[in-house]
């Protein structure tokens, strides 16, 4: 299979590889640190996460759900009062970081050391 050619803005033709050897070894990519690991989440983990993440997101139970079994999780999620105002999308976040805690991969970056700082961004545009 051959790779695939792409045009920029400029007219300079690049392949879909050239676009990945850039992040190849950032953490959060297949060749650092997070996509080392290969495991696999049964059925009821992922419905677990995902209803830790519903509470963590839209309840009350921020930061609390960790502490609760499952057949509590499956009790409180008809007792518990939502929020009117919580966001969705913080509902995937909340259960993508409980199935990374669940496959030991939370946090999934390294910590920042004294030495290092943060990526300046320059924007090359007059």
């Amino acid at each position: 299979m051959t790779d695939r050619m792409f045009t920029n803005d400029e007219g300079k033709e690049f392949t879909f590889s050239e676009i990945l050897r850039d992040t190849i070894d950032q953490p959060q990519c297949i060749g650092g640190e997070r996509g080392q690991h290969v495991v696999t989440l049964r059925d009821i983990e992922i419905c677990e996460c995902f209803v830790r993440g519903m509470l963590d997101a839209a309840t009350d139970y921020s930061g609390k759900s960790e502490m609760l079994n499952w057949g509590h999780l499956c009790d409180i999620i008809y007792k518990v009062q939502w929020r009117k105002d919580f966001d969705p999308i913080a509902i995937v976040q909340y259960a993508s970081c409980h199935m990374e805690k669940v496959l030991g991969i939370f946090p999934n970056v390294p910590e920042l050391t004294e030495n290092e700082r943060p990526i300046e961004i320059k924007d090359d545009k007059p």
